[in-house]
């Protein structure tokens, strides 16, 4: 019966060893769970800003084409102006406005 008594104290907890161990293991876990949430948490807002400029760089793939494309008259020489009279040309273009100084440009 002595031995019977002795195997039910044995089995009714867990020992030191293995308490410390557990404890051990749990401060790890929470550890290496925090450390990655504060990075996840640190980097969030810089993540959003490459994700926006990722979207920008994408829409302007898709829309630029298509408006350079539809243009009618393009003029590549240098100093080129986009707004004012422009020599050579029939159109009238916008005015350019008062406070716009345009000229140290080019394109």
């Amino acid at each position: 019966m002595s031995e019977h008594s002795s195997n039910k104290q044995r089995d009714a907890g867990m020992t030191l060893p293995e308490l410390l161990i557990s404890v051990v293991l749990t401060g790890l876990l929470v550890s290496v769970i925090s450390a990655a949430s504060i990075v996840v948490l640190r980097t969030a807002d810089n993540n959003e800003g490459r994700l926006n400029n990722a979207r920008s760089e994408q829409n302007v793939s898709v829309w630029m084409p298509a408006d350079l494309t539809s243009a009618e008259n393009v003029r590549t020489e240098a100093h080129h102006l986009p707004c004012g009279p422009q020599a050579g040309f029939t159109q009238t273009f916008a005015p350019c406005p008062a406070s716009l100084d345009l000229s140290n440009t080019s394109n």
